[in-house]
C-alpha cells in the first residue's frame, strides 16, 4: 500500500508540474511570436510618437531590439521634459507608463536631463497621483479612471514611492464587494491586480493595509475567473494579454486550477497568424504575457552596474520572474 501512495504522489506532483510546464510557448510557436515582436519593433521611428507600452514590451523580451530601444528612451525622455516644461496634457496614467517604461530601460527616471538641471518624473507622477487620491475622496471617482490610478500604484511602487502605500490602500478601498461596469473592466481589474501584488511585496506595510490590499485584490481577481472563456479568452481578446500579465504576476494568490494559463496561451498564439494584434499596442500588451512576464516584472529587472548619474545599478534582485 505504501508504494501506490507514493506513485500517487509522483504522478501528482508530475502533474503539477507538467500543467504549469505547458503554459510556455511552445518551440513551433515561437517563430511567429518573435515576428510579432519585430513587427512592434519596426512601428519605432524618428517620426512617430513614442509609445512607452512598445518599450516596456521590448524590456521584457530578452531578445530586444537595441536600435529601437534606444530611440523609444530618448524619444520619452524628451516627450516628458516637453509635456512638464510646457504644461501640456500629461495624464498620470502616461507618466505612471513614461516611469515604467524607462525604469524597465535601466535608466532613472528621477534625473531626465533637461536645460538647467534635471526632471524628477516620479515626483510629477507623485503629484498628479495625489490629485487623483484627492478626488477619489471627495466623489468616489479619480480625476481620470481607476485603470490610470492602478497603472499609479503599480509605477509608484516599482519607483519605492512612499506614496505608493497610501495610493494602493485608496485604490483598494475603491473596489466594491461587486464590481462591475466600465469602472472595473478586464483591463481594469489586470491593472489593479499588478499594483497590488507589488504593494504587498513592499518592506513595512502595515497589516491592515495589507489586508485591505489583499481583499481587494482577491475580488478583481475572482472579476478576472469569471470572464473566462470557454476558448482561453478572459474578457475579450484584447484584454487577454493583459489579464494573462496579471495572472501571471498573482499566481501566488490563487488556486492554481482557477486559471487555464496553456488554453488562454493556445488562444492568443491561434490570433497572431490571422494579424489580431497587429497593431503596436495590442502587441505590446500581449507580449510581455507571451514570455512570462508582466508589468510586475519591471521592479526585478536587474541592471548593470553604470558609472553614469542617469542610470540605475546595483541593489537590484534577479532577473524577472517568469
Amino acid at each position: 500500500m505504501y508504494w501506490l501512495r507514493f506513485c500517487a504522489v509522483l504522478l501528482a506532483f508530475a502533474f503539477a508540474t507538467h500543467a504549469y510546464a505547458v503554459c510556455h510557448v511552445p518551440v513551433k510557436d515561437k517563430a511567429s511570436v518573435t515576428a510579432l515582436a519585430l513587427k512592434m519593433a519596426k512601428s519605432v521611428g524618428p517620426c512617430v510618437d513614442p509609445n512607452p507600452s512598445v518599450l516596456l514590451a521590448l524590456n521584457l523580451d530578452n531578445n530586444m531590439d537595441p536600435e529601437a530601444r534606444n530611440l523609444l528612451v530618448k524619444q520619452l525622455k524628451d516627450d516628458a521634459v516637453v509635456k512638464v516644461s510646457q504644461n501640456l496634457t500629461f495624464s498620470s496614467g502616461k507618466a505612471a507608463l513614461y516611469t515604467l517604461a524607462l525604469r524597465s530601460s535601466c535608466f532613472d527616471p528621477t534625473k531626465i536631463p533637461k536645460p538647467g538641471g534635471n526632471l524628477n518624473l516620479v515626483t510629477v507622477l507623485e503629484e498628479k497621483t495625489k490629485a487623483e487620491l484627492t478626488s477619489i475622496g471627495k466623489n468616489k471617482f479619480p480625476r481620470t479612471n481607476f485603470y490610470q490610478v492602478a497603472l499609479d500604484v503599480l509605477a509608484l511602487c516599482v519607483m519605492s514611492s512612499p506614496l505608493a502605500e497610501k495610493a494602493g490602500a485608496t485604490l483598494a478601498k475603491a473596489v466594491p464587494a461587486k464590481p462591475s461596469g466600465p469602472e472595473f473592466s478586464v483591463d481594469t481589474a489586470a491593472m489593479a491586480v499588478m499594483g497590488f501584488t507589488c504593494v504587498q511585496s513592499m518592506d513595512n506595510i502595515p497589516p491592515k493595509t495589507k489586508s485591505s490590499v489583499k481583499q481587494a485584490q482577491s475580488v478583481l481577481l475572482d472579476l478576472m475567473m469569471a470572464q473566462q472563456n470557454n476558448n482561453g479568452m478572459i474578457g475579450n481578446i484584447y484584454s487577454t494579454g493583459l489579464a494573462g500579465q496579471a495572472l501571471t504576476a498573482a499566481k501566488a494568490y490563487y488556486p492554481r486550477e482557477a486559471w487555464n494559463c496553456s488554453l488562454t496561451l493556445q488562444k492568443i498564439l491561434e490570433e497572431i497568424p490571422i494579424g489580431t494584434f497587429s497593431l503596436p499596442i495590442a502587441a505590446a500588451q500581449v507580449l510581455p504575457y507571451l514570455y512570462g512576464r508582466s508589468y510586475f516584472s519591471v521592479k526585478e529587472i536587474q541592471c548593470p552596474t553604470s558609472n553614469s548619474t542617469n542610470n540605475i545599478s546595483g541593489g537590484l534582485s534577479g532577473g524577472a520572474p517568469t
